[in-house]
């Protein structure tokens, strides 16, 4: 790295590619901290999502028993 950084400053346009190799590494690493967030934020998603089926679950068990409840009370 060190030896393509000296060899971009001897050259006529040497500045710009320096510039560019800069402007090069800060993207890849602001590309990386960004997948690497999106990936975080998918697996908090997933535990939300899971923890809603859950309770959607919950929710339709107690349908099914209230409705047990009323059948037996009317069935009288």
């Amino acid at each position: 790295m060190d030896k393509l950084i000296d060899y971009a400053i001897q050259t006529n346009s040497g500045l710009f590619a320096v510039l560019f190799i800069v402007l090069l590494s800060i993207t890849i690493g602001f590309v990386r901290w960004v997948i690497k967030t999106n990936n975080e934020r998918e697996k908090r998603y997933i535990g939300v999502i899971d923890k809603q089926a859950e309770g959607l679950k919950m929710i339709d068990h107690i349908h099914k028993d209230v409705k047990e409840m009323k059948e037996h009370l009317f069935r009288k």
